[in-house]
């Protein structure tokens, strides 16, 4: 009787987490491809000193080249965003990036419920953050 009951307690709650590892995975895919996104962008924009700005002959913009990489990595370039240093950045001034998106747990939409439904937001957020320093003299 015990060993019944046991198991009709352990059965739904371990079909939830095997149903929801997946979506962990898979957030942390996403969360991933958002950090080396905004890494490769630092870096880049440290090279260049800076991600956005036009000065005499030479044209910098890093916006394209992020929304270049959205695409490259599967991200909706719609749903995703970003915020950077406006400017150029002198050397050894600081410059940031901040790349923002979210992930929807699909297994709520497998049970059938909506963010309506339930009292919480089924999307948990994605925030990649980084930060240098430039690298370029400017005179």
């Amino acid at each position: 009787m015990s060993d019944t009951l046991a198991t009709a307690l352990l059965l739904p709650v371990m079909l939830f987490f095997f149903l929801l590892v997946p979506d962990f995975i898979m957030y942390a895919n996403i969360s991933v491809k958002a950090n080396h996104i905004a890494t490769d962008t630092v870096q880049l924009a440290e090279r260049v000193g800076g991600f956005e700005y036009s000065e005499g002959g030479t044209s910098v913009n890093l916006g394209e080249h992020i929304e270049e990489q959205f695409r490259f990595n599967n991200l909706n370039v719609d749903a995703w965003s970003y915020e950077y240093t406006a400017g150029r950045v002198d050397y050894n001034k600081p410059m940031q990036v901040v790349i923002r998106g979210g992930y929807y747990f699909s297994i709520f939409r497998i049970l059938g419920m909506s963010d309506d439904e339930l009292e919480f937001s089924t999307t948990i957020p994605v925030v990649a953050t980084r930060s240098g320093v430039g690298q370029v003299f400017f005179r």
